[in-house]
């Protein structure tokens, strides 16, 4: 582990740079990042197998759990964050049990791409090869959905079912129907390879392997197709408030508003710092309500990194903005996510470290931005 130094400096326009507050060697390229919904652990996963528990409080390891040979591909905390589900290119996807050191394991023979805890965590789905399994938190398989068009390459949780992405479309499962056959399909003729929910559930859109965004209104059915993308977009979130969507798949981050009537019609906003490929996007929780009689937060920040190396945070969409953060991290960016609080954001890239980056306006030494408590519970 290195600490980078502590200060920050102005840049021009008002842009912070940065060095990361700690950095973790985890022997390959880093895969999978997920913070725990609360407190301060978090876990990454590498390409060479290894799945590491981190205190991000400290930047010290916690625990390295089981180990997948061909390499670790998912990781995904139970909503209650007592469990941890890691899936791997052996096949294996193990549930692990962190009070009490206990890991349960669901052998395989197809890459465990996706993981998905329902809302109230009472099932984990899983995307093994062409097959859905449904697990309950002890890692007994209680469903499987097989048969599906392609290789699943991603899940999300609306309420009670589950979103399904891979070629043709996105599929959607009830736990509690009979039988095998999707509930409900949003069909599209193309590969699907990145999936979003939006938190008001009414929005769902798919990043495309033809360089294309594909939206949906979960109410109706309604689409809209953003296409003319340079690369295929493998990025995508939403906003707390579900009325933007931030998009990869080119060197700045397009930003859709999805206000009023929706996006059609619209261009959206360009986000500019990178110098190639915006491969991974994150907003950062929304912060609580203020008290009484003190203004809300601003715009919640949308962290982006890139090919180039570089990890940058947004304060508002507008097109002519400059970035409130930008830390070159010295090789490709794979994925960012943000700690539950929004006071760490953390960075795996391929040459095999996770770093973590204070977000602008938390001070030196501070573990937490202004207005938010630390919540160190496990």
């Amino acid at each position: 582990m290195s600490r980078g130094p502590a200060l920050l400096r102005a840049a021009a326009g008002g842009m912070i740079s940065s060095e990361p507050v700690w950095s973790i060697d985890l022997d390959d390229a880093v895969s999978a990042v997920a913070a725990g919904p609360r407190g301060s652990l978090a876990a990454a996963a590498s390409l060479s197998g290894r799945t590491t528990v981190v205190d991000t409080d400290e930047g010290v390891v916690v625990t390295d759990l089981p180990r997948h040979e061909m390499g670790a591909l998912a990781v995904a905390w139970a909503p209650d964050g007592q469990r941890l589900a890691v899936g791997g290119a052996d096949g294996s996807l193990v549930v692990s049990d962190l009070a009490r050191c206990q890991h349960d394991a669901v052998p395989g023979r197809s890459w465990v791409h996706a993981l998905a805890w329902s809302p109230d965590g009472s099932y984990l789905a899983a995307g093994r090869g062409r097959e859905v399994l449904l697990l309950r938190p002890d890692a007994t398989v209680v469903a499987r959905w097989p048969g599906q068009p392609s290789t699943v390459t991603a899940l999300a949780w609306v309420g009670g079912r589950l979103a399904v992405a891979c070629y043709g479309g996105i599929r959607w499962y009830d736990p509690q129907a009979d039988g095998t056959a999707p509930v409900r399909t949003f069909d599209w003729k193309g590969s699907l390879l990145a999936l979003a929910v939006a938190s008001n559930g009414r929005w769902v859109a798919s990043g495309n392997q033809d360089a294309s965004i594909h939206l949906w209104r979960l109410w109706s059915g309604e689409d809209y197709e953003m296409a003319g993308y340079p690369a295929k977009v493998t990025a995508l979130a939403f906003d707390p408030g579900s009325r933007r969507l931030a998009a990869g798949g080119a060197e700045e981050v397009t930003v859709w508003n999805l206000g009023g009537k929706g996006p059609g019609g619209r261009r959206p906003d360009s986000l500019r710092t990178h110098t190639r490929l915006v491969v991974a996007l994150a907003y950062a929780p929304a912060p609580p309500p203020p008290p009484a009689g003190r203004r809300p937060a601003g715009p919640v920040p949308l962290a982006s990194g890139g090919r180039d190396g570089v990890v940058a945070v947004w304060r508002g969409t507008g097109s002519s903005r400059r970035p409130a953060l930008r830390v070159d991290l010295g090789a490709p960016v794979g994925t960012v996510a943000w700690r539950a609080d929004a006071a760490l954001l953390l960075a795996g890239t391929e040459d095999g470290r996770l770093h973590a980056i204070r977000p602008p306006g938390t001070p030196p030494g501070s573990s937490h931005p202004p207005g938010r408590r630390p919540d160190r519970s496990r």
